[in-house]
């Protein structure tokens, strides 16, 4: 195979010579141009291939990207080099496909070079402290916080401790509390089973409702849900009927976030990380972008032909009309 490639670089190549000297000289030059720059910016000639250079990044490149010695990359760079310059012999770079690859890598060489958001620790502070003030509350700060489910007899204020409707439900609710409090880990539909039907309708109250309350702190209760809320120790477990302004409610805690404190510092690199790879964000980072593109726009000197534009594209301005819509 190596040699099959050398053969072919050697016809390649020899195409080099059928150019005309004043072309040669020009590319010399443009060569020797090249080089003096690149050597400036501090990327140097680690070989030459007729006279044009190969730089010291081409062969770092090859060398990480194919795990290659540093005589084997450089080898492929020379490759490359050979292969270049008997493609532009054949003027190839005069082919518009090939200027607009060019251009696309043009483009994306500058970006890579020039856009300084290049990972995590490049974000700016601001924006890194605009999406801490976004989220610290409840994800990275908050007071102890709970989540309940619970079983209602719904009450109206004239159906209180002394009506029928009042104790046949705190009868139903404490029979389901029995059978269920001295179990541990429960989860909802432990609960909602032994509530829903048919068994509040047997037990002859009308109405039951289930809810849930999802993590809210202490503060975040009426006062006399807070003990029973937060008393117990851990979630799963279950705790006596209450009585309330709604009726009556057979309360089991499901989940316990305990209180947590975080400071920016601490949160910091987790925010960056997420602002640079987390899809729902996607829209901070285009906004980064646009930041740094926008001094290049506010240059711009632009003038568009509409009517040069071919009839398979949408003139500009407007959008392709839906299938059967009059024209």
């Amino acid at each position: 195979m190596r040699c099959t490639l050398w053969a072919a670089l050697a016809v390649l190549t020899a195409g080099c010579g059928s150019d005309s000297n004043s072309s040669q000289e020009r590319t010399s030059r443009q060569w020797r141009v090249e080089a003096m720059v690149a050597e400036a910016a501090g990327n140097e000639v680690v070989a030459t291939v007729n006279g044009r250079p190969v730089f010291a990044s081409c062969v770092r490149i090859q060398a990480e990207g194919h795990s290659l010695t540093a005589e084997k990359a450089l080898q492929e760079c020379i490759d490359f080099e050979l292969l270049a310059q008997a493609a532009w012999a054949a003027d190839y770079n005069k082919d518009q496909d090939v200027q607009s690859a060019a251009k696309r890598e043009m483009v994306r060489a500058f970006i890579e070079d020039r856009y300084n958001i290049r990972g995590p620790e490049d974000i700016p502070e601001d924006l890194v402290k605009r999406l801490w003030d976004q989220v610290q509350v409840p994800r990275y700060n908050h007071p102890e916080l709970r989540n309940i489910v619970f079983c209602r007899v719904p009450l109206t204020a004239e159906q209180g401790p002394d009506s029928n409707e009042y104790k046949t439900g705190l009868a139903f609710l404490q029979s389901v509390y029995e059978k269920l409090r001295d179990q541990r880990g429960l989860e909802k539909n432990d609960l909602f089973e032994l509530c829903w039907e048919p068994h509040y309708v047997n037990a002859g109250v009308h109405k039951l409702k289930l809810n849930t309350f999802t993590m809210r702190p202490k503060s975040g209760y009426l006062d006399v849900y807070k003990e029973p809320v937060f008393g117990p120790e851990e979630a799963g477990l279950v705790v006596p009927p209450v009585y309330s302004q709604f009726g009556l409610d057979l309360i089991l805690i499901t989940q316990i976030s305990l209180a947590k404190s975080t400071t920016f510092k601490e949160a910091e690199a987790e925010l960056r990380d997420a602002l640079f790879r987390v899809p729902i964000y996607e829209s901070s980072r285009t906004a980064m972008f646009e930041d740094w593109y926008e001094p290049f726009a506010k240059t711009r000197t632009i003038t568009t032909h509409s009517e040069r534009i071919p009839e398979s594209a949408p003139v500009i301005g407007s959008a392709p009309l839906p299938l059967g819509a009059p024209k």
